[in-house]
């Protein structure tokens, strides 16, 4: 049942934006737009903002990320938890899946977190090119701080009595 237009208003904005993920209560577009998961939830276009459209579209990649991160090692955890569990039985059961489509298969995921990876990474930066020049600067300045922090804590643990 579409109430007053309300699935097609939904499929409609959907099909304009691209890919998607799903995120605490939001669907990420790949665009910068956003929408609540709700029924009756805001739908947003992309930011005309070009900092805040890029802020949207790496908050995007990084959530595809994340969800590939988590398959690969949900996938990787489980194959092993089976494996150890049957080493431990006084007779052995086999496999959950075979060794050689395991592997395939966490190959693949691993293939997809690094592809992803890359956009991440091309997304951080077209995000870099519409940052204002004092937030660069005060990055810059925060990692010089971060260095010499960091310098300072070695020099003080190297100091032993």
């Amino acid at each position: 049942m579409d109430c007053n237009g309300i699935n097609q208003r939904i499929q409609k904005f959907h099909e304009s934006h691209g890919a998607y993920v799903c995120s605490d209560g939001w669907i990420l577009y790949e665009d910068g737009a956003r929408r609540e998961k709700s029924y009756y939830g805001a739908l947003i276009d992309p930011p005309k903002d070009l900092l805040k459209r890029a802020q949207n579209i790496l908050d995007f990649h990084q959530e595809k990320l994340n969800l590939a991160v988590a398959e690969f090692d949900n996938f990787k955890l489980n194959h092993m938890g089976h494996a150890r569990l049957a080493l431990k039985q006084s007779t052995v059961p086999a496999p959950i899946e075979a060794p050689e489509s395991v592997k395939i298969k966490l190959l693949e995921l691993q293939s997809k977190v690094k592809e992803y990876r890359k956009q991440l990474n091309k997304a951080q930066a077209e995000l870099e090119k519409h940052l204002p020049q004092r937030v660069k600067n005060l990055q810059e300045i925060s990692n010089k701080n971060r260095e010499a922090n960091q310098e300072l804590l070695e020099q003080i643990d190297s100091i032993e009595i």
